[in-house]
Parts: structure tokens; sequence; C-alpha cells
């Protein structure tokens, strides 16, 4: 994908990158840290409150209801992020590693920044360790059950929290281990 020159990062030391990927709920770049003399990879998404779908739907709305909504939509937002922030450190998780909100310069609605583990996708992990594009039946099993726990640890939060967007482009795969997967995971791990 391509570089996105418009977007940036809501950290200064963070400089985004390729665009990864794009969905109803964001965008996702790729991003290294410039403040570091080793360079660090992240991701970054960038959530959009309210999303061009919701604007269309508010636009019916009054200011006071339409502003009452995109304050519930980021709330709501945020709340999730900090669940997420503590589901992290289980195996099946992507880890969060910072996240910061910013209002539109309309004031009209915000953005919402997400530096996450940067992860490889499924694809890439079944290319490089297949020749014919086929896991074989266990690790299918065993991709299945890990994906199954992640959704129930999602579920078992009060109040729930629902994925929205399950689907083969998002489920990234930890291609190595890196030194806090040595300690907290098996290194061939699926994440959501």
């Amino acid at each position: 994908m391509e570089i996105d020159e418009n977007a940036k990062s809501a950290w200064d030391e963070w400089e985004l990158g390729e665009h990864l990927g794009s969905g109803h709920y964001g965008r996702v770049y790729k991003a290294k840290n410039k403040s570091r003399l080793v360079e660090m990879q992240s991701a970054i998404k960038i959530i959009a409150i309210p999303s061009e779908d919701d604007r269309a739907r508010m636009n019916k709305l009054s200011e006071g209801e339409r502003r009452r909504q995109v304050e519930e939509l980021k709330n709501e937002c945020v709340r999730e992020i900090e669940i997420m922030i503590q589901l992290g450190e289980s195996p099946n998780v992507v880890r969060i590693g910072d996240y910061k909100v910013i209002e539109n310069s309309d004031g009209t609605g915000y953005e919402i920044h997400i530096r996450i583990d940067l992860l490889s996708n499924l694809d890439a992990y079944i290319d490089e360790k297949t020749e014919d594009g086929r896991l074989p039946e266990g690790e299918i099993i065993k991709l299945g059950t890990d994906i199954c726990s992640a959704l129930e640890l999602c579920a078992a939060q009060k109040p729930p929290i629902v994925h929205r967007d399950i689907k083969y482009d998002n489920i990234p795969y930890h291609p190595r281990p890196t030194p806090h997967q040595k300690r907290k995971r098996p290194p061939r791990q699926p994440d959501l």
C-alpha cells in the first residue's frame, strides 16, 4: 500500500509510514519511532469519530443531539480502548501501547490515535510456513481455538466488548517471538 501524505501521528516521536489497511472504523499505518537510536516499529490506527456513515445519519439531528451522540461514540470507544489495554497481556489480544483523543479543528468530532503492536497478517504466515498455502489441520484447529478464546475474553467484560469486524484480513499473526512474547506467549500465537 502507499503512504498517505496527509496523515499525521498524534505523537511527535512516531512517524507514519505505509498505509496498511482501512475499514469502516479507521485506517492503520506502519509507524517508526524517530527518537530512538534503535528503530522501533509499531502500527497506529486512526479512528474517525463520527465515521462517514455516522455523519450522514447525524446530519438530520439537531446540533445539540449530534454533539451528544458524538461524545457518546467517543466515550464508548475510549472505554473499549481502556479495557483492551487491560486485556493486552492475554496471549490472543493485540496489545495497545498508547492512545490519544484529538478533537477536530472544526469541533465536529474526534480522531482517536491508537498505537498497537505491528503484526503480520495471516497470509504472510501461511506463505512463509507452507508450500501449497494450506495449514495442517492441527494448526487450523489451534487458530480457531485462539480466535474463540480472544472473543470469549472480550464477551466476558462488563459491559461486553463486541469485535464488530471479524474477517480473515483482521487476524494478525506474530511471525517471530519478541522478548515480550518469549516471556508471555507461544511464538506463533494469532491475535485479534
